[in-house]
């Protein structure tokens, strides 16, 4: 977008789609016989978020993995904007829980376990859009100031 901090937003609010994408998925298969839970490991995804988006600060431990990552976009126009990066890379922190069976039948999906999770995605979701759109407001604010 327009700058880091903007783009760890925009980053975060991917993750967090992501991650209620998979809990509405977990919600419609609750009653399927051998149904296992998915969940996004939300420090990880948002790490391959913003290594996608070209902020991230590298691996935790300072070291860059060589040949890896995503291929730079190449601008063949002045006008191109910078490219964001593929979004497939958020899937590598998605998991599966294996280990644990709620129904005789294999499924381990809690309807009130997930219900809540959404309910706290939704509410980060609408945080980090405010945050978002306060700093929108805030860029119209100077703009609109500075034609005086």
């Amino acid at each position: 977008m327009w700058g880091a901090i903007d783009d760890r937003l925009a980053a975060a609010l991917e993750v967090l789609a992501l991650r209620q994408r998979l809990l509405a998925q977990n919600v419609a298969n609750a009653e399927t016989p051998g149904y296992k839970r998915y969940d996004v490991a939300f420090d990880r995804a948002l790490a391959l978020a913003l290594e996608a988006s070209g902020r991230g600060a590298g691996r935790a431990d300072g070291l860059q993995a060589a040949g890896r990552g995503p291929l730079p976009l190449a601008a063949t126009h002045p006008a191109h904007q910078p490219g964001r990066g593929p979004v497939g890379a958020l899937w590598q922190a998605v998991y599966r829980e294996t280990g644990t069976a709620l129904r005789n039948d294999g499924n381990n999906v809690d309807l009130d376990a997930e219900m809540a999770r959404l309910a706290e995605t939704g509410l980060h979701y609408q945080a980090l859009i405010r945050q978002l759109s306060d700093r929108i407001a805030l860029l119209r604010t100077v703009i609109a100031e500075g034609r005086r």
